[in-house]
């Protein structure tokens, strides 16, 4: 008996399959979930977009995983711990960014991830980045421009603001701040 999926949920049965097995053949897929081959192939084309599946002639593989990034995915500049922001995928990869400013960036690119990470600016600890509260406009400047510092704690951040300037955002402040043309109506 079939169960009616999602796209989201069918990409998410597909990448936990292929994590499991390595690879799977697209009529395994359209066998085990009871859709087309059309549905299959627009799911699929999604996933490898993203990076998440390779194409082999008849069914799917695990990509190749790119060698540990020692540079910002976005600008390119060096990594430092201090700063930086990452999103795990659901291949197990990291994607890393040289700060919360780059990392914003892409916060709606990739569908299916397994954590998006920042870094808090005091401690140098790994933090939830949906959680995390964001500084921006302060005199520290040691990025990109503006520069975005990321807290765990929203009292210290608003501390930090009354020493250094700058104001406090949630992270979907943040990206409205910083990226206002995502918003705009076409």
């Amino acid at each position: 008996m079939c169960i009616q999926k999602t796209s989201f949920e069918r990409r998410k049965w597909i990448l936990e399959r292929l994590r499991k097995q390595g690879s799977l053949t697209l009529q395994e897929i359209v066998s085990e979930l009871c859709v087309s081959n059309m549905t299959i192939n627009r799911d699929v084309q999604h996933l490898e977009a993203e990076g998440l599946l390779k194409r082999t002639h008849g069914g799917i593989s695990q990509p190749d995983l790119p060698p540990q990034e020692t540079t910002c995915a976005t600008c390119h500049a060096p990594v430092s711990n201090r700063m930086q922001f990452l999103f795990t995928l659901a291949t197990g990869s990291d994607l890393v960014y040289c700060c919360p400013h780059c990392g914003l960036a892409h916060l709606d690119r990739y569908s299916i991830v397994i954590g998006v990470f920042a870094t808090d600016f005091l401690y140098g600890t790994m933090i939830d980045a949906y959680r995390a509260t964001y500084v921006i406009g302060s005199s520290i400047n040691l990025c990109c421009e503006p520069t975005v510092l990321s807290f765990k704690d929203c009292e210290q951040a608003e501390a930090f603001c009354r020493g250094f300037g700058g104001k406090t955002y949630t992270i979907h402040e943040a990206i409205k701040f910083l990226y206002p043309h995502k918003f705009d109506k076409a």
